[in-house]
């Protein structure tokens, strides 16, 4: 009996790549079989992990979401857009950077956006969503097994995570540290008690369906629904229970990295993204922001307090022995 007809008879079930467990077989082929099982310590499967995002402008951020996911993804599905979600012209940075990520390349899809709805004027929400639907094109290889992610750049799983409930049904929406103007800037909520960030949702390809946005939009909808009058809660999970996919919250399940890059970054991600209302002088005078960033406050005024933490045992693994890359992402 051949070694697949083998697992097969033995209803073994498969998580990794089969080139990795061929190359382990040859290796071992003077051990017996049982010796082969225990030694892999592995299931085999060909289901595929797509680790979707949309990007903009922030190259030392993808740099360390590919690092950070690399050993849990099978394929990078980066969507930019020829226009920013407030309208205006852009350049596609990512496709002018490509040889900084060649370690990556052959995993990498790379969805260019250039078409646009026919009246999109000041509808920066439509942009937005229109630029995440693009995600489906970087998914036409995919199977209805193979799992999705879907998220915005900064809001980076924990691989860990993803690995423990990668293989369950359903709809998993990930809750992640929210950290803001550096990595280590963490947001401690209204109250100082902790922030948690609604970000990455995690399912199976078939449960999609045609579009992305209303998807991730409905799946943060139900969170926010759970979260408030327990008759809510206790409805839609009845609910989803019978008549859809099952949706599960993940805590401490990531982390949400935004607004980095220091005040001139800020101040252009302020007149490019989705929220024009933050679009205002009040918000982008430069001293202004510099102050914040120095003093670690609300943008916005929101009362959240923030708090600079070191890069402990909490942080993802790659980060804290890469930092000195990117010194000024981080505030010491």
């Amino acid at each position: 009996m051949g070694i697949f007809s083998i697992f097969k008879s033995l209803n073994f079930q498969i998580s990794i790549r089969i080139n990795q467990f061929e190359n382990d077989i040859s290796a071992r082929s003077s051990m017996g079989i049982f010796s082969i099982f225990k030694s892999l310590n592995f299931q085999i499967s060909n289901i595929m992990i797509y680790d979707c995002f949309t990007f903009f402008n922030e190259l030392d951020l993808l740099e360390i979401r590919l690092h950070i996911l690399d050993s849990v993804a099978d394929k990078f599905v980066l969507v930019e857009a020829t226009q920013t979600h407030q309208g205006k012209p852009k350049p596609l940075y990512y496709e002018e950077n490509k040889a900084r990520f060649e370690k990556f390349h052959h995993k990498i899809i790379h969805v260019i956006v250039d078409e646009y709805p026919s009246n999109p004027a000041g509808n920066s929400w439509m942009l937005e969503h229109n630029q995440r639907n693009g995600i489906l094109k970087g998914l036409k290889d995919a199977k209805p097994d193979d799992v999705v992610i879907i998220s915005d750049l900064d809001e980076i799983p924990d691989p860990q995570k993803i690995r423990a409930h990668k293989d369950e049904a359903g709809v998993k929406v990930f809750r992640h540290r929210m950290f803001y103007y550096f990595v280590n800037c963490v947001n401690e909520g209204e109250d100082g008690s902790g922030f948690a960030w609604n970000g990455s949702v995690l399912v199976h390809r078939r449960d999609i369906g045609a579009a992305v946005q209303p998807f991730r939009e409905n799946s943060m909808k139900l969170l926010a629904w759970f979260h408030a009058k327990p008759l809510h809660r206790l409805y839609w999970r009845i609910r989803f229970s019978i008549v859809g996919p099952r949706v599960k919250f993940i805590h401490k399940a990531g982390w949400h990295f935004s607004y980095l890059g220091g005040v001139e970054r800020i101040i252009k991600k302020l007149e490019s993204f989705a929220h024009t209302e933050y679009n205002k002088p009040e918000y982008k005078d430069p001293q202004r922001i510099a102050e914040i960033l120095e003093k670690g406050e609300d943008l916005f005024g929101r009362g959240f307090k923030y708090r600079f933490v070191p890069l402990d045992e909490s942080f993802p693994v790659w980060l804290r022995e890469n930092i000195a890359k990117y010194p000024g992402l981080v505030k010491k």
